[in-house]
């Protein structure tokens, strides 16, 4: 019994070892892309922030985001609303809206609202508007995503798991 137990505890000391050491490593690569002021398209930046996405295909904040002014303090939400709803009316119809949301985009304020995986976008200032299919995103993640992204996704179920435990 007594050399069953070595054995099954060799193999817990280097499962631990394994995990201690694949842990400290990602946690360096996130320490060198925060400390290095890596730009928010640099693969590590992008899965430390991967939780910041919603679920399936609605991402709550985009990476044009992170680099994107914010929205000028005297901004009229009373105004700008009911000229982002009146677009989508025109555009979609009857048809039930999923979202509409004020962003920032490069010109200034842009209206997004979106229905049956169709995007309209809504330049406030100019009332220029153009619709565009949104893309699946369910999936995608893990077939395109870096080995390294792939890795940290696991370790944080791995580290949810054991927190859960405690």
């Amino acid at each position: 019994m007594r050399a069953v137990h070595r054995i099954v505890s060799l193999f817990v000391v280097l499962v631990t070892l394994y995990l201690g050491l694949s842990g400290t490593l990602i946690q360096l690569i996130d320490f060198h892309s925060i400390f290095t002021h890596a730009p928010p398209t640099d693969p590590n930046m992008m899965a430390i922030r991967e939780d910041a996405d919603g679920n399936d295909d609605f991402a709550v904040i985009r990476t044009g985001d992170y680099l994107a002014p914010a929205l000028p303090a005297d901004f009229d939400f009373a105004a700008a609303l009911p000229k982002v709803l009146a677009a989508a009316s025109a555009t979609f119809g009857d048809q039930p809206l999923d979202y509409a949301e004020i962003r920032m985009g490069d010109a200034g304020a842009v209206g997004q609202v979106r229905s049956d995986r169709q995007l309209l976008n809504y330049d406030l200032a100019s009332g220029a508007s153009s619709l565009a299919p949104v893309a699946r995103r369910q999936g995608q993640d893990l077939q395109f995503q870096p080995r390294s992204t792939a890795r940290r996704r696991q370790w944080r179920c791995v580290r949810r798991l054991i927190a859960g435990l405690c």
